[in-house]
This record gives C-alpha cells, structure tokens and sequence, in this order.
C-alpha cells in the first residue's frame, strides 16, 4: 500500500492549499443536505483536510464526521475491529484487491459495501485495475489515483555525474560503478521491505496478471516461475555490482528514504507516493521517476492502483456518502487529490497526462503496457509478508533464491 510514503505529506498541504480554492467547484450544485462519517488514515489526512474543506463549501448542509486511524500496517486492523464491532465507516479508505486487511473485495463479498456501479465516474474507472473493484458488474470503491511505481532517482545528481537514467537493466548495473566512484551510494535498498521493489524486478522481467491469475488457480508457482526466480537472482547480481549500501537486508523504507532525500543515494525502488517524504528532506533538488529497467526499453512497468474509497452497505445517509464520493471523482477534486498524494489522477492517467517527474510512465499508459501490483489480488497478506522476509533472507546469504520462492510459495493459503 503507498501510504506508508505518506506520512510527510503535510507539509506539502500549505504549498498546494492555494489550489483549493481553483478546484473547489464553485458552479452551483443541487441542494444536498445530511450527514455521514468518514475514516481514513493520518498519512491522508493533510489531502484530506484540503478536501473536505472544498466538499463543505460546495455542500454546506452536509456534515461531515471525519476521524482518522493510524498510518501503515496499523490501519486495516483498526478498521477491521470497526467492522466486527458493528460499526463500519460510511465512508472510508479502503485497499482495492484482496492482499490485505483492508482490502475491499472480501468486504464486499462479505456484504459490507455499496455497489457504486450506476455512478457516473465508474465507467472511468481504468481497466488495468478491474479485478481490484469489481466482481462481476457490481463496483465496490472508487479508486482515488494511480501511483507510478518503479525507480525514483535525483535527476539532479545524475546529470552533475553526466548519467542520464537506465532505460535497460544492463545501464543500470553499469551506472553503479560510476556510481560507487563518485563516493555516492547507487540505489538505497529496503531489502526489510522489499516487496514493492520485487514486484517492480518481477514485473519488468514479464509477470503480469495473467500469472497472478494463474497462481491464484494453483496451475503455477513462485519457486516454478524462471522470472521470479530470474528477479532475485537479478537482485543478487546488483548487490554484487555494490549497487546497495551496507546492510540493505535489514534496511525499512524510512532508512532508506532518509539515504536518498540526504543525497546519500541516488535512486530508490518505490511507488510515486515517495516523492513527498524525499522532496521534504532535500526540497531543492530534482526527483524523477523511470519504470525498473528490464531487458529492453520496452520491458512492462508495474503502477499501484489499490487506493479506494468505499462506501458501507449499512450508511445512514447513502445520498450524503454518494454525494462525497461523486464529489471526489470529478476532474479537478481528483487531481488536486492525486497531486497531494504523490500521485496521478485516473483522468490524467487515462490521457497520459502525467506530471515532469513521472513523464517516463507515460507511454506505458498509452500502450496499456502498465501492470497492476501483483500482491493487490493475492489471498490475504501472509504472501505479501513471506515476500518481504524472503527478500531480507536472500540479500542477507540466509536463502537461496529458490528457497526464498518456496518460501512464499508455502505462505501461499491453500484452497
């Protein structure tokens, strides 16, 4: 899940909040009044409080009960305890898929979500993420953005090197020792949560989602598939090349955002929602985003599109929670949205129309050539979890990469 990039984002609020008002929608509305709660978590709470502001001034007579649960891992069991407890959020932040506590669709299988299909945003809604929304016709979430997920570099830094960004696996191997020599670290590695930056190495390697498909129906396997097996064996092969630091096994991805937002390191595997965080530690330095480089230039790039909001099939007020989320999805609340998450809208997704720093992704999405993160649409989170281990495991010489693929293979629940 990008939120746990998120948890600097407010100081870009302040920046940004001048945009509020341009995209507030100011045209006249159909009176609306009522009530509802919403509930997010505190990494989204600096976008949102812009948001909500904008909401309340175009519906005044509708109000809104916001409340926010802990960022990261903290979240879904939070939520999950509402739920149980019998009382589930009108509206709130949910995980598109199935890989997690708070993803949406076992939510919705269980009857707690509000089919939103009829709205007029869901014919929008990107088709790469479909099996992360809907089962069958019906629609459970509106997904909020699309998160580019790959390299983040200091374009800075590159170019007082004179590198220009590795469109092919071979530059980026070949630009660490150039790298290295220049006293700086090549890419900061999170190897204790490497999951993300696997799934990007897997990706580019060609898995895509008819493999998750395919596991998912027990005909295929991690420790059977040779580009999973050909990604670890591709991460010990950087690691040799010294294009990690020290350690990378037990590095988090607050560590090693630290490396690159101090200059320390010049890349780093991770979805857009990154920006904010290194942007705030080094704010006059240039950070742009490539796809991981495969084989060629033209190797698939993996984009997050998990970040949903529902909607409960029990709110007391369906019409003041439909009336938020429609809200969310016109043109200008979802960009002003996506530019405070760190990520893109699904309008400008859909034209390409992407900002300076992710310009890269760009004819990913006019090729339709983009794959949703796989862990989106695996049976739970124990899988995600084994992902993660199994990458320390094998940074740190304690697995073999097919041990590290059995790994995951036996975290896999069974039917």
């Amino acid at each position: 899940m990008t939120r746990r990039y998120r948890g600097a984002i407010a100081a870009l609020v302040v920046a940004v909040a001048a945009l509020a008002v341009l995209a507030g929608g100011a045209a006249a509305r159909p009176h609306a009044s009522g009530s509802f709660k919403f509930f997010t978590h505190t990494g989204e709470q600096p976008a949102f409080t812009v948001l909500l502001k904008n909401f309340q001034k175009a519906y005044p007579d509708i109000k809104v009960n916001s409340s926010y649960g802990p960022a990261g891992a903290g979240y879904g069991p939070v939520l999950t305890t509402m739920i149980q407890a019998g009382n589930i959020p009108d509206v709130f932040y949910g995980n598109g898929g199935t890989g997690v506590l708070e993803s949406i669709l076992p939510l919705a299988r269980a009857g707690k979500l509000l089919d939103l299909s009829k709205q007029p945003w869901a014919k929008r809604m990107p088709a790469a993420s479909h099996d992360l929304f809907w089962i069958g016709k019906k629609l459970y979430g509106l997904q909020m953005d699309v998160s580019p997920t790959g390299l983040i570099y200091n374009a800075t830094a590159l170019q007082q090197l004179g590198l220009k960004p590795p469109t092919t696996y071979a530059q980026l191997r070949a630009m660490c020792g150039k790298i290295t020599a220049a006293g700086k670290i090549a890419i900061a590695f999170p190897g204790a949560g490497g999951s993300t930056a696997m799934q990007a190495i897997a990706v580019s390697l060609g898995v895509n989602g008819a493999w998750n498909k395919e596991r998912l129906a027990g005909k295929t396997t991690f420790a059977g598939t040779k580009q999973w097996l050909q990604a670890y064996q591709r991460l010990l092969d950087l690691k040799k090349a010294g294009c990690f630091q020290p350690g990378a096994q037990a590095t988090g991805v607050p560590q090693a955002l630290q490396l690159v937002g101090a200059g320390k390191a010049l890349m780093f595997p991770a979805p857009s929602a990154a920006f904010a965080t290194i942007q705030q530690i080094s704010p006059g330095t240039t950070f742009k985003m490539i796809p991981f480089p495969g084989n060629t230039s033209k190797a698939p790039a993996l984009v997050t599109y998990s970040d949903a909001i529902s909607v409960s099939a029990t709110a007391s007020d369906k019409t003041a929670a439909l009336t938020f989320v429609n809200f969310l999805a016109r043109e200008g609340q979802s960009r002003l949205l996506a530019k405070l998450l760190g990520a893109v809208s699904i309008h400008d997704a859909n034209v390409g129309n992407l900002p300076d720093t992710m310009t890269a992704f760009a004819p990913y999405f006019k090729a339709k050539t983009t794959v949703a993160r796989l862990s989106d649409g695996w049976p739970g989170a124990a899988p995600l979890t084994a992902l993660n281990t199994a990458t320390s495991a094998v940074l740190s010489g304690q697995s073999s990469p097919t041990e590290a693929l059995k790994s995951i293979d036996a975290a896999w629940p069974a039917k």
